[in-house]
C-alpha cells in the first residue's frame, strides 16, 4: 500500500517499501538529492519505527513520489542502504517504539553499480561502454553518438558508475540517472535535450513574491570571467607537436569573454585524443555560478535549464542545473539548486548544440527485489 498526503501548497508525497505501506502520519521529512555525475540519494525521517524494521528494511526497494502543484513532481526509485535510529529516554515511546526518530537513507536505482571492479577497456567508444554497462545492470541508456575511441581505459578498483562518468567527462559530457534510465548529454545541448523550467525572482521595480513552485526565496551568485578562456593545447603525437585552439560556448546568451588564454601541454596517442581532450576541458568552463533556494519544484533535475527572470540584470536568463536538493516537510516544500552558465542575458539565444529530447520510457519493474527497465533500449543520438 502507498500512503500520501497534501497541504495548502498542493504538496503531495507517497512512500512504498518493497510494495508495503509506510504510514504517512509517521513521515516527518522527505529529502531527495540529485546531482550530475553522482548516484541519486534520498532520505526519510520517520517517527516511531518498529525496532525489528531496522534490519528488515536494509537493501529493500523503495519508491518515493513527491509533487508540488500540477506539474512539479518527481519519482525516486532506489534501495535502502542505511538506517539511523535515535532514542531519547526522556521522550518515551512513539508509536510503541523506543526510537523517536529514524532516518532512512537510500541510493537510487543505479546502486548495484557501486561494486568496485578492475578491468581494461580496449578500443571502446563511449556509446559502447554505456551499452555494455546498461545491459549488465538491466538499465536503459541514451548517449551521444561520439565516435572517439578510447585506445585503453583502465578501471582499477573503480565502480562501473565511476568508469562511465570518467569516460563521459573526458569528452565533456554529463551523466545522470532517472530511475532505471542513464542519460548522458552534452551540457551545451541541455536546452533541447533535458528541457526547461522557470524561476521567478522579485523585480527591483515591480512584481511580487508568490508561493508558487520556482519562486526564488534566496539567490547568491559569483559572476566572473576568469574560467571562460580559450584553450590552446600543445600535444605530443608520434614525436610531433600538434597545436589546437578551442573556444566554443553554450550559446545561451552573450558569451562571457576573458582577456587571457590558457595553454596546456600533454601527451596524446592520436590527433583525435588531443581534440577530444580539448573539447572536454571546454565543456567544463562555466565561470558564472549561483546557489538558489526556491519554493519547491521537484521536477527540476540535473541537466535541465532554468529561466531566471525579474532581476532585470545580466544574470537573468538561462542557467544550467548542476544539482537539485528537494525537501518536503508538512505544509512546505523547498528546492536548493546549484546553477552555472557561461553567458549573460541576451535577446539572442542560439544554443551551439542541439540534441533530441530524453526518450519517454515506462516505469521500472521489480524482479527479485531489484529494479529493472521494462524494456531493453540503448538510444544513441546524433
Amino acid at each position: 500500500m502507498i500512503t500520501s498526503g497534501a497541504s495548502s501548497l498542493e504538496l503531495k508525497f507517497s512512500v512504498s517499501i518493497d510494495g508495503g505501506q509506510l504510514d504517512y502520519s509517521s513521515i516527518q521529512i522527505v529529502k531527495i538529492y540529485l546531482q550530475e555525475n553522482m548516484h541519486n540519494l534520498a532520505s526519510l525521517e520517520v517517527a516511531g519505527i518498529p525496532p525489528e524494521y531496522l534490519s528488515v528494511y536494509l537493501n529493500l526497494p523503495i519508491v518515493i513520489r513527491v509533487g508540488v502543484g500540477a506539474i512539479g513532481s518527481y519519482t525516486f526509485y532506489g534501495y535502502i542502504y542505511n538506517m539511523a535510529p535515535v532514542s531519547k529516554n526522556k521522550d518515551g515511546l512513539v508509536n510503541n517504539s523506543p526510537f523517536q526518530t529514524t532516518t532512512i537513507n537510500c541510493f537510487g536505482a543505479t546502486y548495484p553499480m557501486r561494486g568496485k571492479k578492475t578491468r581494461s577497456w580496449e578500443h571502446y567508444t563511449l556509446p559502447q561502454i554505456a551499452k555494455e554497462l546498461a545491459n549488465k545492470y538491466n538499465l536503459t541508456v541514451s548517449v551521444p553518438n561520439d565516435p572517439f575511441v578510447f585506445s585503453r581505459l583502465v578501471q582499477s578498483e573503480k565502480t562501473d558508475w565511476e568508469i562511465l562518468v570518467e569516460a563521459a567527462d573526458y569528452l565533456g559530457y554529463r551523466v545522470w540517472s532517472d530511475a532505471t534510465h542513464i542519460d548522458i548529454w552534452d551540457p551545451y545541448a541541455a536546452l533541447s535535450h533535458r528541457g526547461m523550467r522557470n524561476l521567478y525572482a522579485m523585480s527591483a521595480n515591480q512584481g511580487s513574491v508568490k508561493s508558487r513552485p520556482g519562486q526564488v526565496i534566496h539567490f547568491a551568485s559569483q559572476v566572473s570571467n576568469a574560467l571562460k578562456t580559450s584553450d590552446t593545447l600543445h600535444s605530443l603525437v608520434d614525436s610531433s607537436i600538434l597545436t589546437n585552439t578551442y573556444n566554443d560556448a553554450s550559446g545561451m546568451g552573450a558569451t562571457v569573454q576573458s582577456i587571457f588564454q590558457d595553454e596546456i601541454a600533454e601527451n596524446a596517442v592520436s590527433v583525435d585524443m588531443s581534440q577530444a581532450a580539448l573539447k572536454g576541458r571546454n565543456r567544463n568552463k562555466f565561470p558564472i555560478s549561483a546557489s538558489a533556494t526556491v519554493v519547491g519544484d521537484p521536477s527540476i533535475t540535473p541537466g535541465m535549464v532554468v529561466d531566471l527572470q525579474k532581476y532585470e540584470s545580466g544574470i537573468d536568463g538561462l542557467w544550467l542545473v548542476k544539482s537539485a536538493q528537494h525537501e518536503m516537510f508538512r505544509g512546505s516544500a523547498m528546492s536548493y539548486l546549484e546553477l552555472v552558465r557561461d553567458t549573460f542575458a541576451s535577446n539572442n539565444t542560439y544554443p551551439s548544440v542541439f540534441a533530441p529530447p530524453v526518450p519517454v520510457l515506462p516505469e521500472p519493474v521489480l524482479k527479485n527485489r531489484r529494479w529493472n527497465a521494462l524494456t531493453e533500449q540503448v538510444y544513441v543520438y546524433a
